[in-house]
């Protein structure tokens, strides 16, 4: 089979199936209860969390310095504290009643911060997604059952990710079908990079660990920020802490097992 159409199917696996069947499974939350809504909530930001800390850090440091790193994660974060000042009415709503005719899965509803910090989460993984594909793009082009593999392990690591963009976009009020769009457009750039990778064969590592750096820290400054907040707003600090701790282990363990 040809490599850039290898690419390009691993690619649509491991970028659009496993988030996207992430995606799917946070469908299945219920957003009625108040306890259960936090608790969810602190798991999605302890998934990020390890992510971030476990396997984009020390991805990013693979590739360049540690100075460059730590400037291009406080960039990412600067870019999701910009956003937030240029959309300051995204950030408000989120308690508010419907008091007038609309339904309640109208516009403003989705623009509560939780439906906001869902869509800034889905920009992060996509960011990081492009060098994910690049990897497997690179791995197809040079040795092919490398890059199969590495599709695969993705693929597997996509999936809590793919719930943690879910959780915040179903709690703010996204219907289901818009969740599992959002979570599968995320995956997209997996499948651009994959192909790129196989064309360009050898990339900037550099490059790469920028684009890392950059995704982990706008990442990591949204989870304090606005995820782990918003779950303890929800219900109380333990339990917060609580589920933070089991997203932590479950992010964790996968990435552990995966290598």
């Amino acid at each position: 089979m040809n490599s850039y159409l290898t690419a390009a199917l691993l690619g649509c696996a491991t970028g659009l199936f496993g988030t996207g069947l992430g995606g799917l499974l946070s469908t299945l939350v219920d957003g009625k209860s108040e306890k259960l809504s936090s608790f969810l909530m602190g798991i999605s930001g302890g998934v990020v969390l390890s992510v971030v800390i476990c396997s984009m850090a020390p991805e990013a440091v693979s590739y360049c310095s540690v100075p460059v790193v730590i400037i291009f994660a406080i960039l990412g974060a600067l870019a999701v504290e910009l956003l937030h000042r240029v959309f300051p009415h995204m950030g408000h709503g989120h308690t508010e009643k419907n008091t007038d005719s609309k339904p309640a899965h109208s516009i403003k509803k989705n623009t509560s911060p939780l439906a906001q910090t869902g869509i800034l989460l889905c920009l992060g993984v996509a960011i990081h997604n492009l060098p994910d594909g690049l990897a497997i793009g690179a791995g197809i082009e040079g040795n092919s059952t490398f890059g199969i593999v590495l599709a695969v392990l993705l693929l597997i690591h996509n999936i809590p990710e793919g719930l943690a963009m879910g959780i915040p976009l179903k709690l703010g009020g996204f219907s289901r079908w818009n969740v599992v769009l959002l979570t599968l457009l995320s995956g997209i750039p997996t499948v651009i990079g994959a192909i790129l990778g196989a064309l360009i064969g050898n990339i900037s590592e550099s490059v790469i660990g920028a684009i890392i750096a950059f995704a982990a820290g706008a990442m990591l400054y949204l989870t304090i920020r606005e995820l782990i907040p918003s779950s303890i707003k929800m219900s109380k600090p333990l339990i917060t802490l609580f589920a933070a701790a089991i997203g932590a282990a479950i992010g964790g363990v996968t990435i552990f097992l995966l290598g």
